[in-house]
Parts: structure tokens; C-alpha cells; sequence
């Protein structure tokens, strides 16, 4: 498994996962990709930032007939592709989206939620929250975001 991250902070956490840690913002992180790959790419990419390092993603840093799951774009930069392209890439492209996009989802995002929050319970999944910040300071937990100066998750609480 590998992770990728710009923060120091955020690169222990994927070392302490028991991943390997790429700082996408020094050198050339496909080439660290291709690298601990042996050269064929990643199976699966995981993409929240969408932009110039989705782009890299597709093209670059995914194994031929590997997957890209689309969970954002963080980056706030839009990515085109061209019928032709998407079709080249040889890739499978798996969306992932907000119940409050698709509303006719609703029912099977709940049941994988419920699914989630069972495994969190037994304590198979770890998720770790980075800031837990109480309602009155939203504001401040935006910004955190925004600045992307947590690692893990940020909690608004009422």
C-alpha cells in the first residue's frame, strides 16, 4: 500500500498505517510510484484532489486495467477527458459520491454507513480524528481544512 501526502504530519500517519509515504510536493512522485511498483503503476488509486495529480493519476501513475476511485476534487480544479482518452487509459473509473447528490442512493449509502459504523464499533477500522472543535468554532474547522493543516479527520460537535 502506498499513501501520498505534502505534510510531514500527514506522511508519519501513512508510515504508522504500515504504508509507504510519498510527499507528492518533492520530486517526482510517479516515478516513486513506478518505482515501489516495480514499474507497473498502482492497481488502484484513490483520488480526492482531482487537478494536475489526477491527471498524473490516469495517465501515469495507474497499472494498465487499473482502477481510479473519484472521491472529490479538494483541489477545486476540474479535470476534462476526452472520450478517446477515458477509452486509451485502459483504466475503470469508480465514482464516489454524497447521498445528497444522488438522492435515489440514499438507501444503500445508509446501509454501507451502518456497515462502516458496525466495523468501527468492533474495532476493525481505525479513523483517526485530527480535530474535534465544538460548533461555535465551524469557522476555525473549515479553515483547518481549507489550509489542510490536520491529520485525520476534523469533528464539529454540537
Amino acid at each position: 500500500m502506498i499513501g501520498t501526502a505534502s505534510r510531514d504530519e500527514k506522511l508519519r500517519e501513512i508510515k504508522d498505517l504500515g504504508a509507504e509515504a510519498i510527499n507528492y510536493a518533492k520530486g517526482d512522485w510517479v516515478a516513486e510510484v513506478k518505482k515501489l511498483t516495480s514499474g507497473r503503476g498502482a492497481d488502484v488509486i484513490i483520488d480526492g484532489v482531482g487537478g494536475d495529480l489526477f491527471r498524473r493519476s490516469v495517465f501515469e501513475a495507474t497499472a494498465h486495467g487499473g482502477r481510479i476511485v473519484i472521491s472529490g476534487v479538494a483541489s477545486g480544479q476540474e479535470v476534462s477527458l476526452t472520450n478517446f482518452q477515458i477509452s486509451a487509459a485502459h483504466r475503470t473509473f469508480i465514482g464516489v459520491s454524497l447521498p445528497s447528490f444522488f438522492p435515489d442512493h440514499v438507501d444503500r449509502i445508509i446501509s454501507a454507513m451502518g456497515r462502516l459504523f458496525g466495523m468501527l464499533a468492533k474495532g476493525q477500522l481505525r479513523v483517526r480524528i485530527g480535530h474535534a472543535l465544538p460548533l461555535e468554532r465551524a469557522v476555525e474547522a473549515f479553515q483547518l481544512l481549507e489550509e489542510r493543516r490536520s491529520v485525520g479527520k476534523v469533528v464539529v460537535t454540537p
